[in-house]
């Protein structure tokens, strides 16, 4: 998907919209994102581009293919679509303090 450095730049432009738009709440966040577009209790791609735009990740001409690749890591049940249960998977161990 991405190297060392790309990853580490994502993972902090997530970490600043959750934190400056959710209060870092990431539940919240990730809710706010998976009805963002009508759409049920998990991130699909199109919610994962408006969440990596917000974020400002990328561009126009490469959200997705980023969406595509972090699908591709984080979707364990292979539904296209990143769960709660999945996002939670990774911030565990993480500095993220995620809640629910």
């Amino acid at each position: 998907m991405a190297n060392e450095k790309q990853i580490k730049e994502l993972k902090e432009k997530v970490a600043a919209l959750v934190q400056n738009k959710f209060g870092g709440d990431w539940y919240r966040g990730f809710n706010f994102y998976a009805v963002k577009n009508g759409g049920s209790a998990a991130v699909e791609k199109e919610d994962l581009e408006a969440m990596l735009e917000d974020a400002g990740v990328g561009s126009w001409l490469t959200r997705g293919a980023w969406a595509d690749g972090i699908i591709g890591e984080l979707d364990k049940n292979k539904d296209k679509s990143i769960s709660w249960e999945e996002f939670e998977a990774l911030l565990q161990g993480s500095d993220s303090g995620a809640k629910k």
